[in-house]
């Protein structure tokens, strides 16, 4: 029952992550549809797919274990502080004062807009943690399994005839799929990573603008 309780919850920040991200929250409000959410969202991924798979040509022995280390070093350190701005972002959020009913329209609208804005930065950035705990797992796969994981995949030949298929060649067929799978996730996930990063930061400080002024 906790293992369901975890899929659930994960589900829920990757489906709140993922509509709060396409919501233009300071000019057009919360009026995303899904159909809009999800052909946004697999247009983001078409986009992703090209210079993912140009790395993935490029980096023929994957990324080396030392650019891994300071990768998962630079990822923990993002956890541990976009964690707490999360928390400081709820409690700012718990800390709004309600509005009286005799506000007028625009007051309600940038009492809706602060709210909704707290809410996308908060589901998009938990979404952004995930990810980046997803990518550090996969990065410690390698560091664990470093002889596996950085073989030149590209260096093997396909058979070119039935009599060469064999156990041995299905294994090595098998061996060369796992490390392209998890070489185009690490770097899949990587650049959804900084895109998502540097559309909360932008839109944090743009908000932040706004308020200024």
């Amino acid at each position: 029952m906790k293992y369901l309780k975890i899929r659930h919850y994960i589900s829920v920040l990757l489906s709140e992550g993922t509509r709060w991200e396409f919501e233009d929250i300071l000019n057009g409000g919360v009026n995303l549809t899904d159909k809009q959410i999800k052909r946004c969202s697999w247009r983001k991924r078409y986009l992703l797919f090209v210079p993912v798979m140009i790395f993935v040509l490029i980096l023929k022995k994957g990324i080396n274990s030392e650019c891994i280390g300071y990768a998962i070093a630079a990822l923990s350190i993002f956890i541990g502080l976009f964690a707490s701005l999360v928390i400081t972002m709820y409690g700012r959020y718990l800390q709004i004062p309600r509005l009286l009913p005799t506000a007028n329209n625009d007051q309600k609208i940038e009492d809706k807009k602060v709210r909704n804005f707290i809410r996308q930065f908060t589901f998009v950035t938990g979404k952004n943690l995930l990810v980046a705990t997803v990518i550090i797992a996969l990065m410690s796969l390698i560091l664990i399994l470093p002889e596996y994981m950085s073989i030149d995949v590209f260096e093997s030949k396909f058979i070119s005839s039935t009599n060469q298929m064999n156990f041995s060649a299905f294994l090595m067929f098998l061996n060369n799929s796992v490390v392209l799978v998890v070489r185009f996730a690490i770097l899949y996930l990587i650049f959804d990573f900084f895109l998502m990063l540097l559309y909360s930061l932008g839109a944090l400080f743009s908000f932040l603008k706004r308020e200024y002024s």
